[in-house]
């Protein structure tokens, strides 16, 4: 039995198209489309095998895949996130079958995001219905620990356990959530967005691996910009200041200073004063006219950089918007063509980059799925679309 998950998008390696051995990455040509059967093993996820009563009926909301491409977390409707494994073998290529299972939350699940590799398996979502955001942390049990699983599912990664809800902290509905980058200030940072407009940023005090520190967070950043946020998310390249893109998905920011846009972009300073003891983020918004967009804004993701001296910000809307910047300076957004008729006036609704930042993949609202390439950041070519 299997789930198919649609218009739900992510896409972490790059497409393959038949042929090829091992663990190289193929690109599709850029002339010809790649075959439907390509995107199958990105949209089929295997139910939970627990028992033969457990099905994947719910609906998922949203997938996040963790930054070492190995486990992927899928938000459903009756409030579980299923965790799924890669496979790579000689039998199966990028194939994923079902992990385990976190039933923590009594409602629907938005959105899931991982943590950077340095700490560990560790995963934030935000409910749907409930001003709550959990974060969950696996935990290695000792043999000699009563309260220790039994022994037939004593695979630490198997078990998760609840670290904090910031109940205390939160007031508003949570729409979107993403971990900071580790070279940010080393500390692990979480930032995010609610439905009133507010961005909220959270350090872990005094982290350390399998202890329960994780319980104490500090406030850093409560920032109102007067709109309804829908996305938010880090710049992960270390040659270039780290960046943080918010988007709007129902009106324009309303702050009468800068330019009426569905679309901020932020400069990310980490500030440390241990004469005073106090920790804070700086958040300096970019007023680059380059930047506005007038059209409600449901998704941003910033593309990896691989070592390049530009980054790319890929941005959702009624159409997909390529933005390319050099040192926090932007050029004006490339709009991305498609044929008469493929979106049906449907927006874009999710998207996804692949791991080297030269391929994404863009979901609409009708289930439509799209798949560019470019390999200067520039000129992108439609390579690949389905209707699921």
């Amino acid at each position: 039995m299997v789930a198919q998950v649609s218009p739900i998008l992510s896409t972490r390696g790059a497409v393959s198209h038949g042929g090829g051995s091992g663990n190289s990455l193929q690109f599709p040509d850029a002339s010809s489309p790649v075959p439907h059967h390509a995107y199958q093993s990105l949209y089929s996820l295997p139910a939970p095998d627990a028992s033969p009563s457990s099905s994947l009926k719910a609906p998922l909301y949203s997938v996040a895949i963790d930054p070492s491409y190995t486990l992927l977390a899928a938000c459903a409707a009756d409030g579980s996130v299923h965790i799924y494994q890669r496979i790579n073998s000689q039998e199966k290529q990028d194939a994923w079958t079902w992990y385990s299972t976190i039933k923590e939350c009594s409602e629907p699940v938005w959105r899931a995001a991982w943590a950077p590799c340095d700490f560990g398996y560790m995963l934030a979502t935000s409910s749907f219905d409930s001003k709550k955001v959990r974060v969950f942390e696996t935990i290695l049990f000792s043999s000699a620990d009563q309260n220790a699983p039994p022994a037939s599912v004593s695979d630490h990664k198997k078990h998760w356990v609840v670290r904090n809800s910031f109940e205390e902290h939160l007031s508003w509905l949570i729409t979107d959530l993403k971990f900071a980058p580790r070279h940010l200030c080393g500390r692990l940072v979480l930032a995010m967005c609610s439905v009133e407009g507010h961005i909220l940023m959270f350090e872990a005090d005094d982290y350390k691996e399998n202890n329960e520190n994780l319980k104490r967070w500090s406030k850093l950043v409560c920032l109102n910009l007067n709109s309804n946020l829908s996305s938010l998310d880090f710049s992960m390249s270390t040659r270039n200041h780290v960046l943080l893109s918010v988007g709007s998905n129902r009106e324009e920011f309303s702050d009468s200073t800068l330019h009426k846009t569905c679309l901020r972009v932020f400069g990310v300073s980490y500030q440390n004063d241990r004469t005073q003891g106090q920790k804070s983020i700086g958040l300096k918004s970019l007023d680059d006219h380059n930047l506005t967009i007038r059209t409600p804004v449901n998704q941003v993701a910033f593309g990896p950089s691989c070592g390049r001296s530009f980054g790319l910000l890929a941005v959702a809307t009624s159409n997909m918007l390529i933005f390319r910047y050099r040192d926090s300076v932007f050029e004006s957004p490339i709009v991305l063509s498609l044929p008469v008729g493929m979106t049906d006036g449907n927006a874009f609704w999710t998207l996804s980059w692949n791991v080297t930042g030269t391929m994404f993949s863009a979901a609409t609202t009708n289930g439509r799925v799209f798949t560019w390439a470019s390999n200067n950041g520039k000129n992108w070519k439609l390579v690949a679309s389905k209707l699921f």
